[in-house]
């Protein structure tokens, strides 16, 4: 596939949960998210070594974000499950909206 973005192809959105090597989905979800086999397609293709490099990759990047970003800047909101530590999962996007997404491809799918 083309290395350049395509502007008209659909965003799929979703969640990993690097530490616990799964799919994260919200509490209370009642059916699933139409990323849900795109999703589970992206697991079946990371191994071990993906699984630590990814979540090395993400920790290095929220490092950097931590040290270089500009708190006024930083607008997040963190649901009252995250801040009573019950093991909730705060997407990447959610604190950190100006940084890049990851990319993945599978066949022709990105």
């Amino acid at each position: 596939m083309d290395a350049e973005l395509n502007p008209q192809a659909t965003s799929v959105n979703f969640v990993l949960d690097t530490e616990n090597r799964s799919i994260y989905h919200p509490a209370g979800r009642k059916r699933p998210a139409p990323s849900d086999d795109f999703a589970q397609a992206v697991m079946k293709e990371l191994e071990d070594g993906d699984w630590k490099y990814l979540y090395e990759f993400l920790l290095r990047a929220k490092h950097e974000q931590i040290e270089n970003c500009d708190p006024r800047r930083v607008d997040a909101h963190f649901p009252p499950e995250v801040l009573h530590g019950d093991g909730t999962v705060v997407g990447y996007d959610k604190i950190f909206p100006l940084s890049p997404g990851l990319v993945f491809s599978i066949d022709s799918d990105r």
